[in-house]
């Protein structure tokens, strides 16, 4: 009898046992929800997210339309909109450090202005013709078949460009920066990353920049009168010219005692800069070819200053 007894609890926790297993991810399962809204196009929208990721596309008619997909509490969550005359400001707002997530979507027309701030989420642009100013913590940006004026900085994600047009200024602290399949003026920099520019038509004075790491630029075609920039602190700056024909001023810089200068190419003419300074102490060396312009400042401290053919 008393073993019957036994046999029978333990099924009975067996099956609860395989019943919790069975139904734990649907009670587990967190429920998404979803706000929607939609605003007039003749605003300035600033977006101010503190974790959510973004992404903003281009619109089927002339509104802003907002989708908010998340799963936290809405005790815990909550969408804060103050609209104005010329202005909209939507502030995402958490509280009691609640578990979920929240992704944002944003359908704009063109011309907008869209100012966007995130502590920690990632931004991505597709198919737009904006003007963007953009700012994270850590997430990374991307801009993909976009045309406008666009200002993107991150902490320490990265910032990707691809088959866009316009006018960039891209940063980020510890990210790298790649360019890619794009035309316009650049203004491109890392604290700590790499910056790769590839198959870009440079149309205006542009400058990439890097403190630590490599500066490249390869199978790239640049404006006739413009100035083109490549450097790095302690890195190497290249211009890749394979299968070009030379045209223009190329300048090479580098420390003197720290840093190389490589070209196939023979200088026209060098000059040294603060001599008898070790630290200090700069060579800069050049030539010409064809025409004054587009001009080449391929630059680096302690790294590799070099031309490529």
């Amino acid at each position: 009898m008393r073993r019957q007894v036994v046999k029978k609890i333990l099924n009975i926790l067996i099956i609860i046992l395989l019943l919790s297993c069975i139904l734990s991810p649907f009670l587990l399962a967190e429920t998404e929800k979803e706000l929607l809204k939609t605003f007039d196009a003749d605003k300035k929208l600033k977006l101010e997210l503190v974790l959510g990721d973004c992404n903003i596309e281009k619109s089927t008619d002339s509104k802003i339309h907002l989708t908010v997909r998340y799963t936290y509490s809405d005790e815990d969550f909550k969408v804060n909109i103050s609209e104005r005359s010329k202005s909209i400001h939507i502030e995402e707002k958490l509280s009691n450090n609640p578990k979920g997530y929240s992704n944002w979507f944003l359908s704009v027309p063109d011309n907008a202005e869209i100012d966007f701030e995130s502590a920690t989420g990632s931004l991505s642009v597709e198919n737009t013709d904006i003007e963007l100013d953009a700012s994270s913590g850590t997430g990374k940006m991307e801009l993909s078949n976009c045309k406008g004026e666009y200002d993107l900085n991150t902490g320490t994600g990265r910032v990707e460009v691809s088959n866009s047009s316009g006018e960039f200024k891209l940063n980020t602290g510890t990210g790298r920066v790649e360019i890619t399949s794009s035309e316009g003026a650049f203004d491109a920099n890392s604290g700590t990353g790499r910056v790769h520019v590839k198959k870009v038509t440079i149309l205006d004075d542009s400058k990439f920049n890097s403190g630590t790491g490599v500066v490249k630029i390869e199978s790239s075609e640049c404006n006739d009168i413009i100035d083109v920039t490549l450097s790095s602190g302690t890195g190497s700056a290249i211009l890749d010219m394979s299968g070009k024909k030379l045209k223009g001023y190329y300048e090479l810089s580098a420390n003197n005692n720290h840093g190389r200068i490589v070209c196939p190419v023979k200088f026209d003419g060098e000059e040294k800069q603060n001599e008898g300074d070790r630290n200090r102490e700069n060579v800069r060396k050049w030539f010409t070819k064809d025409s004054d312009f587009p001009r080449y400042f391929i630059q680096t401290g302690t790294g590799k200053a070099e031309l490529k053919l």
